[in-house]
């Protein structure tokens, strides 16, 4: 039984919210829904299909019977991702790994998404993540209040989101600038001779070190595939190794080496590659990247670069890649025989100039989005602290009393009804 005395004390700053357990703030709707596999999902369609991965759409379909037919809106959760999603539109549930989650009637559903999202869920891998979630405790403001929390968060969310929406603008740019400038590599409608790439190096291509890497344990920043991100370097996740003396030259990477990654399971990031310039700073790579270092007299490393991420270059790439029962592979051979249209020099510095100076303003954007985006981490920790509303709740204290008050009935019905159902 709930005890108000104890659940609402009130001080002139500070008002305790209700503390209550994940079953009864939130039931899981997922059972009796018709789930779409992977292989289903359309690039185009009436329906849009939300499932566990990244992207907020992952695909479409036509078939009216697989929309889900419960209330919204819901909450979404990767049970192996642990990714978040607010939904409050018709969709269809892709694939497996995913749970379909109803707010119980004393919450706002978006507060519940927003004070999800301020969670830090554990990695086990590719296990499931949703037993994790089950055991956390779920703050309970009154309604009013949790609307007022809401509202704050959304105009901050949609700022950060204007800024996201800006800077992946600013990134087809660059790839529109490359077709103008080249023609698309698939056909090449300019004509451009047409070399393989073995042709073009200033020594052969390798693979990094086997040595495993440690995070506060050497000399040598040890670059890996998790530090290749949307054709940038991430250097968020840092291993260090120590390279012996006689590996340095095989393993050291120099300004203007291409790294690309040449062993990995998934088919969208086998072939993602940076151009490295560490300057002075010790850098070697790791064994599932392959170091390509290009004879510049012939070719701009920023050009292959371009190349292999357009949609032709990818599909040329593409043709000498292999996969086995765990992974996508290429190996120096097969990447030898990659055909480039190659134009002239001075061709490929006009756009590398620009290049350089689109990096400058993805710079800039980068920046901002940073910014924003520890502006809502700020706002997320203080919105469930209670401190974002402190001043607000000290105007409306009368209010949000009763409010409390209905609460704690609503609760205490539901968990003695619980218990009944139990004998």
């Amino acid at each position: 039984m709930w005890c108000l005395e104890m659940i609402i004390s009130v001080t002139k700053k500070w008002m305790p919210w209700n503390i209550i357990s994940f079953d009864l703030a939130v039931e899981d709707v997922t059972g009796g829904h018709p789930k779409l596999q992977k292989r289903e999902y359309l690039q185009n369609g009436y329906f849009p299909v939300v499932d566990q991965g990244q992207d907020a759409i992952a695909g479409y379909t036509n078939n009216d019977e697989m929309v889900y037919d419960g209330s919204l809106p819901v909450i979404l959760f990767g049970d192996h991702t642990r990714i978040f999603k607010y939904v409050n539109f018709p969709f269809v549930i892709g694939a497996d790994g995913i749970k379909v989650l109803q707010a119980k009637k004393y919450f706002n559903t978006k507060f519940l998404y927003f004070y999800f999202k301020s969670l830090h869920i554990p990695s086990r891998g590719y296990s499931r993540h949703f037993k994790f979630l089950k055991e956390i405790k779920i703050p309970l403001p009154p309604l009013s209040e949790q609307r007022r929390i809401v509202e704050i968060l959304d105009q901050a969310d949609a700022l950060r989101r204007k800024q996201a929406e800006a800077a992946a603008k600013a990134d087809r740019i660059l790839p529109a600038l490359f077709i103008k400038m080249f023609g698309d590599p698939a056909t090449n409608p300019m004509g451009w001779d047409v070399v393989k790439m073995q042709s073009l190096y200033a020594i052969p291509p390798n693979y990094g070190t086997m040595i495993s890497p440690k995070f506060n344990d050497g000399e040598w920043l040890d670059l890996r595939v998790t530090n290749i991100q949307n054709g940038q370097l991430n250097l968020d996740d840092c291993k260090y190794i120590n390279l012996p003396i006689e590996d340095i030259e095989r393993h050291q990477v120099a300004n203007g080496d291409l790294l690309l990654a040449r062993a990995i399971g998934s088919a969208s990031h086998i072939g993602k590659c940076i151009v490295a310039y560490p300057g002075k700073e010790k850098w070697a790579f790791d064994s599932h990247l392959m170091r390509v270092r290009f004879n510049q007299s012939l070719v701009y490393p920023e050009f292959v670069q371009n190349f292999l991420t357009s949609h032709g270059g990818r599909r040329e790439f593409l043709k000498f890649t292999r996969q086995s029962a765990i992974q996508f592979n290429i190996n120096t051979k097969e990447f030898n025989s990659i055909v480039v249209p190659l134009p002239p020099l001075n061709l490929q510095k006009f756009f590398l100039n620009h290049l350089n100076l689109f990096k400058s303003s993805r710079n800039q954007q980068s920046q901002r989005s940073q910014f924003f985006n520890q502006i809502f981490e700020i706002l997320l920790q203080r919105a469930f602290s209670g401190e974002l509303t402190a001043k607000w709740r000290e105007a409306h204290m009368k209010e949000l009393l009763a409010e409390m008050e209905a609460q704690a009935k609503a609760i205490t019905d539901i968990d003695e009804n619980e218990q009944l159902s139990l004998l």
